[in-house]
């Protein structure tokens, strides 16, 4: 099960796998934009 962390401006997913956490953008339209790799810091202060 994938952990999802809804931020303001970013949605951040987890993935078991590869222990890494992903960013995703929220667009104006309701879409996610993949950008990249996320820091734990950066999830930390969304999950806030």
């Amino acid at each position: 099960m994938a952990k999802k962390v809804v931020g303001r401006k970013y949605t951040y997913f987890y993935n078991p796998k590869t222990g890494i956490w992903m960013k995703a953008k929220r667009l104006k339209n309701g879409q996610l934009r993949i950008v990249g790799k996320a820091t734990r810091s950066e999830v930390k202060r969304a999950s806030r």
